[in-house]
């Protein structure tokens, strides 16, 4: 078994950008045993969180919104900015409603993970929300058209195969739903 890798210490680190959604920096980092030097970009985004949204028929709530980055509609769960002070439960309920005018009950934290450690300094929180139903009109920011829809979650995962669900960070909370389901078959009618 090999030793784990060292951790480099920033000896400068000079902000580059300052936009709304992100920070760019550059850093100036050396390793702590062998002095090796080199430049790094990263930035940093506020914490997200997406939304697992089952209604009580078992159908998850979906969304469909363009994406500037990939330049196409892209299908995902409802999601967004954790605001400050705000916990990713508290903003999960906050974005399922936003998005999709849909609320529901027992919030659970399936998974908080890096989606991009290499480049991106924020965490990404996935909410699972059951007894969902619509409680009144999407509340969406002015930039902002989504629809929505659901679909049976035994159908889920033919979106998945055939990939008209292709988002990363969708198809990891699809994983940690998949486990969760097979950690707790009792809690869901139908098969995983």
């Amino acid at each position: 078994m090999s030793h784990p890798p060292a951790i480099w210490r920033v000896a400068r680190r000079q902000l580059i950008a300052d936009i709304p959604v992100f920070k760019a920096y550059s850093e100036h980092c050396i390793h702590p045993t062998d002095g090796r030097e080199g430049d790094f970009f990263t930035l940093e985004c506020p914490d997200c969180v997406q939304v697992i949204a089952l209604t009580p028929g078992e159908e998850i709530l979906l969304v469909q919104q363009f994406r500037f980055a990939s330049k196409c509609l892209s299908l995902e769960l409802p999601g967004g900015i954790v605001d400050p002070d705000e916990d990713p439960l508290t903003a999960a309920a906050r974005e399922l409603r936003e998005e999709t005018g849909y609320a529901g009950l027992q919030p659970k934290l399936l998974s908080a993970i890096y989606p991009n450690p290499a480049l991106i300094k924020h965490r990404l929180f996935t909410v699972l929300v059951r007894q969902c139903h619509s409680v009144g009109p999407q509340q969406l920011d002015p930039m902002e058209e989504i629809s929505y829809r659901s679909i049976p979650l035994e159908k889920l995962w033919a979106h998945v195969r055939d990939g008209r669900i292709d988002s990363g960070v969708t198809l990891h909370a699809l994983l940690s739903l998949k486990l969760h389901m097979e950690e707790h078959p009792e809690s869901f009618g139908n098969p995983v």
